[in-house]
């Protein structure tokens, strides 16, 4: 076989800009095949590679994508991801079936929003315009969530789980592969979820909130009941009543890990059969049955005195202008309600907290905010 040539290390300092070149100067339907070659035959192909020409131009465009990405979304040079329509996929986890399901689910929206536009370029170019300044005022629009009705399942700066990671925001400022969130022992991710714990539209988000719970995500679990607010309602005669009413107990007597877990438990015992909503008896019977019989009546009778934040609730929900759940938000950031099901939420928190990071940082970086500092108020 013919041997390859060594190249001088002067000659590979641009290598990787040639190889990019190469890629650009071909025609759009070979590209990703020629990428192909590029990738997987890479010694054969560097004599011929160090021989083209970059264009100026096309250094600055990169550096400026290098800037873009890192403060945008806390990708270092050389750093890989996959986003999908603006959604980011974990290399580290995402297998080609996930991949392909995502790409039917986009797919099929875009095609619905096709066949709506009729392929009309000049209402297209008002629906691309309208969604990149929907984007700005999503970005700038931020909801105050320091409030008495957000119930707060973990504390990541005094909850003894967290007691091995380091307490610095200077840590923020470490390299570190992506996608790999940061741990450190401040409450820096709030994650607050508006929701009806029997209706089943919360299910997923449930789920998943007890899922970043038990693998230890650096991320502050909140949860505001957007139940009944009518106070003649018991929980004898409303299921939203009753989860709320059983969380306030077991929070008090245990944890609020463990009154979240009742709720997740009762929910994968109703709908063992099939998804529906939860019915009173739902969660008296397994309160019954797993926590305290005899308490039944205190909890979820008339004058209960764990009948507790249904008019907090109501405030801050009118107050908000939220009115109705399931919502979700990072630090006050409203998640799209497309991406509240079990297939796309994990998937959009992580996004969210990869953009705020780098927020995070360029203030960690500039002193704007220290180790003095209490993060909700910053």
């Amino acid at each position: 076989e013919k041997e390859i040539a060594t190249l001088k290390v002067w000659e590979l300092q641009e290598i990787s800009l040639q190889a990019v070149t190469k890629v650009l100067s071909v025609q759009k339907e070979k590209a990703l095949s020629v990428l192909r070659d590029i990738s997987q035959n890479f010694p054969s192909v560097a004599r011929s590679l160090v021989k083209i020409h970059v264009e100026p131009e096309l250094k600055r465009e990169i550096v400026w994508n290098q800037n873009q990405f890192y403060q945008n979304l806390n990708l270092a040079t050389s750093d890989t991801a996959l986003f999908i329509n603006g959604l980011y996929h974990d290399m580290d986890s995402v297998d080609v079936f996930t991949l392909l399901d995502a790409m039917k689910h986009e797919y099929y929206t875009v095609s619905k929003l096709h066949t709506l536009l009729n392929g009309d370029q000049d209402r297209i170019k008002k629906l691309n315009a309208a969604w990149e300044r929907g984007q700005q005022q999503q970005l700038d629009f931020q909801i105050d969530i320091r409030d008495a009705s957000v119930l707060y399942i973990n504390d990541i700066e005094n909850d003894r789980m967290y007691r091995s990671w380091p307490s610095s925001l200077q840590e923020m400022l470490r390299p570190t592969y992506p996608g790999i969130l940061r741990n450190i022992r401040r409450n820096m991710y709030h994650l607050v979820l508006i929701i009806d714990p029997s209706r089943k539209e919360s299910f997923d988000m449930l789920r998943m909130a007890e899922s970043f719970y038990i693998h230890k995500a650096p991320v502050r679990i909140g949860l505001v009941f957007d139940v009944n607010n009518n106070q003649t309602i018991t929980g004898y005669q409303d299921a939203g009543v009753a989860c709320l009413e059983a969380y306030n107990y077991i929070s008090q007597q245990k944890s609020p890990y463990e009154a979240l877990s009742f709720i997740t438990d009762v929910i994968a015992y109703a709908t063992s059969q099939s998804v529906r909503d939860l019915e009173p008896d739902d969660i008296v019977n397994h309160f019954k049955s797993k926590i305290s019989k005899s308490e039944a009546d205190d909890v979820f009778g008339e004058d209960s005195s764990y009948d507790i934040g249904r008019k907090l609730s109501r405030d801050f929900l009118d107050r908000t202008g939220l009115e109705h759940g399931p919502k979700a938000m990072m630090n006050g950031v409203l998640l799209k309600d497309t991406h509240l099901q079990a297939d796309y939420f994990e998937e959009a928190v992580l996004s969210e907290i990869m953009r705020q990071s780098s927020q995070f940082q360029k203030a960690i970086y500039k002193a704007e905010v220290t180790d003095d500092d209490d993060i909700l108020e910053w």
